[in-house]
């Protein structure tokens, strides 16, 4: 894992925190293997939501999920034009679109939601439609 990896990884706490969630755990798995991501993450909500997964605390963790990995993506855009700006002038390849896979957990263990975020937009299966647009 590289050190900008490691940083975004510990950002996502506080994604959660501005949603009034808090996480118990946050697991990262290096891209690779069946299919490619930028990066996938596993996020397992606090127990003190034990009481009950509402669909306001499922639509706050989504939203969390999708404002970090949105970030995420932007930087990666960010670097590959960077790291393109030293070369011999040739632009970044606008054609790759590495998706963030976020796979949300309830106190229970039980998968709440499971969100894709590229640069062209938020595939979300089992919840709403979020803007692509947002930010």
């Amino acid at each position: 894992m590289t050190p900008e990896q490691m940083a975004m990884i510990d950002e996502i706490p506080a994604y959660f925190r501005s949603e009034k969630l808090e996480t118990e755990a946050v697991y990262f798995r290096e891209p690779g293997g069946m299919g490619f991501g930028l990066e996938t993450v596993a996020v397992f909500l606090l127990g003190s939501i034990a009481l009950g997964v509402t669909y306001d605390v499922i639509k706050a963790a989504a939203t969390a999920a999708i404002d970090w990995a949105r970030d995420r993506v932007r930087r990666h855009q960010q670097d590959l034009r960077a790291d393109d700006s030293g070369s011999s002038g040739r632009d970044s390849d606008d054609s790759a679109d590495p998706p963030v896979r976020v796979t949300i957990y309830g106190p229970n263990g039980a998968m709440l939601r499971a969100i894709e975020v590229s640069r062209s937009g938020v595939d979300d299966p089992f919840g709403q439609h979020f803007d692509t647009d947002r930010r």
